[in-house]
């Protein structure tokens, strides 16, 4: 099969801007990268761009590198050096192609040279980002724009993730926050099937008769520290109140999406540290009893499952809830506790090793006696 002109382009799209607005693009950017184009953006690239002729570099990729330029107009951009050089590079690629090639997104209404009043171009101050998006899809697929339906349960995906952003319904902070939950614990749920089938990679450290009882005991000793730190976090009033905001105060997208994060990131600690346990080496006498140890993490893990589980269902229950004017407590409390089951028999099995240790010193002792 023949290749298509736009497979050769490095880049879906370029992103040429004043330094004004790199806040505005770099949301733009994050958007455009996040339902999978690839997006020319300069931080990203300024390894790439240490050392070379700027001049010959950004003439390559606004000229012959990306499929579409997007370009930020506004009295700023007019004016600057280097966003000069970038649209008479896009602009003498435009000269070459059949169709639209330089795509204008106005931020006020500065003239600007090169470009015809003629052009269509889309307004910043009266479209949305997630609509920008949505449009530049559309250009490269050429299918007409999506138009989002409303938001009723919590996001599972990028682009609903980035509409409650964009629209922030009542309720947006639990509906953005329970879709980062989600989010982050998908990402690990490799790391979870492995716990499931008490699968480990080897850690390459092996303890003889004399050490693997201190080194059980310390790893015993982490375990309880992470069950700790697992309810102080999730549980943490203070944590809870930065994030979503005090009462009549709007929530913090990113310190929402930190927090979700960090709760996740405790999870995954404790699978870290069951494999840990699985992965090293030991006398075979040993084995049973760093098997034990390694199941301390299953009530855990399965406790924080089940509670961002209920969690999520609670808050796909918002958007119905809060339009039929109900209250809903969306309050959250993470019990952690450790299996006594698996306790039990750990002390058990324990216990019996550290007798037989004795019994044989003391066999050793006998047997060296004149």
């Amino acid at each position: 099969m023949a290749e298509t002109r736009e497979n050769t382009y490095e880049f879906d799209v370029a992103l040429s801007f004043a330094g004004e607005e790199r806040e505005y693009a770099q949301e733009i950017a994050a958007r455009l990268k996040a339902v999978g184009l690839r997006v020319f953006y300069d931080t990203d690239y300024q390894v790439d761009m240490w050392g070379e002729d700027l001049a010959e570099y950004l003439d390559r990729i606004y000229r012959l590198k990306a499929r579409y330029t997007i370009m930020f107009v506004s009295r700023h951009y007019a004016t600057k050096m280097w966003t000069r050089h970038e649209r008479r590079s896009a602009f003498a690629r435009a000269l070459e192609e059949r169709d639209a090639y330089v795509l204008p997104v106005r931020l006020d209404n500065s003239p600007l040279d090169g470009l015809r009043p003629t052009v269509g171009y889309i307004d910043a101050r009266t479209v949305g980002q997630g609509e920008i998006v949505n449009m530049v899809l559309a250009k490269l697929t050429g299918a007409a724009p999506a138009h989002p339906s409303a938001i009723t349960r919590v996001p599972r995906t990028e682009a609903e993730r980035q509409q409650v952003l964009a629209e922030r319904p009542p309720g947006w902070e639990y509906l953005y926050f329970a879709a980062q939950l989600l989010r982050e614990r998908c990402a690990v749920e490799d790391k979870y099937r492995d716990h499931e089938i008490e699968s480990a990679s080897l850690t390459g450290e092996f303890f003889e008769h004399f050490t693997i009882i201190g080194y059980i005991s310390q790893r015993f000793s982490d375990v309880m520290r992470l069950a700790n730190k697992m309810g102080a976090l999730v549980n943490n009033k203070a944590a809870l109140e930065r994030a979503f905001g005090k009462p009549g105060q709007a929530g913090d997208p990113e310190r929402l999406a930190h927090l979700a994060k960090r709760w996740n990131s405790a999870y995954e600690e404790f699978m870290d540290w069951a494999a840990k346990v699985r992965g090293v080496g030991a006398p075979p006498k040993f084995h049973y009893l760093l098997e034990l140890a390694a199941h301390f993490a299953d009530e855990p893990i399965e406790q924080y499952r089940v509670f961002i589980d209920e969690y999520i269902a609670k808050v796909d229950a918002l958007p119905a809830a809060l339009a039929a004017g109900e209250n809903v407590d969306l309050g959250t409390r993470l019990i952690v506790s450790l299996p006594p089951e698996t306790m039990e028999a750990y002390n058990a099995e324990l216990a019996r090793l550290k007798i037989q240790f004795q019994q044989s010193m003391q066999n050793k002792r006998t047997s060296n006696a004149p």
